[in-house]
């Protein structure tokens, strides 16, 4: 089932599917909680996974902040695994904790910008919250 994009004001505008919507919303649930717990592989993993699912949808000088920030997570990530200093280790996971806040992000950012997140219109029955 795929949503409308309609220019009506009174209706709801989509333009996802929702199987995917689904799917994007699993991952960052995941990605949330992760970050909660400070869960480097999982962040690690779902950052990955939610950018797997964006890439290729939105603007191109977006995409490659999020290409070059998921290289450098990578080598950060790789830095903290073969690490041995625990003082290091740490400054290292704080280091790639906020490397990964950037890249979801420009995540949102391309995935506001393409109008995939944030709905347009006063239809109830598709929001939270209407304000």
């Amino acid at each position: 089932m795929a949503y409308n994009i309609s220019s009506n004001p009174g209706e709801t505008k989509w333009n996802i599917d929702n199987a995917r919507m689904q799917v994007m919303e699993y991952y960052l649930e995941q990605l949330e909680t992760a970050f909660l717990d400070w869960n480097i592989p999982l962040i690690n993993q779902y950052t990955r996974a939610v950018a797997r699912s964006i890439l290729g949808t939105g603007k191109a000088e977006g995409e490659t902040k999020i290409k070059q920030g998921l290289k450098e997570l990578e080598a950060m990530k790789r830095k903290i695994d073969s690490n041995e200093d625990d003082d290091k280790a740490e400054e290292l996971i704080v280091k790639f904790y906020n490397k990964a806040e950037e890249i979801l992000e420009e995540i949102h950012r391309q995935n506001t910008i393409a109008g995939v997140y944030f709905r347009r219109g006063k239809d109830p029955t598709r929001a939270a919250y209407d304000f």
